[in-house]
């Protein structure tokens, strides 16, 4: 299996359209959750929704110390 592109993730998170960040926090899960994490923190706070929704289910599916908080 091919890991994304991290950089290139990070800025589709960053970016203004919407399908971009949900595309960008989907492709998360093939990323360990030590590099996904910091990346899906980015949009706990988005302002659409549906973007902060998938941001805390993917924080689910990503155990780690930091996100027991």
């Amino acid at each position: 299996m091919v890991q994304p592109d991290l950089a290139l993730l990070s800025q589709q998170l960053e970016t203004g359209d919407l399908v971009e960040r949900k595309l960008a926090l989907a492709a998360l899960r093939n990323v360990p959750a030590e590099q996904a994490v910091p990346l899906i923190k980015k949009v706990l706070n988005d302002q659409n929704d549906q973007v902060r929704s998938m941001a805390i289910f993917a924080l689910g599916m990503k155990p780690t110390e930091e996100t027991y908080d």
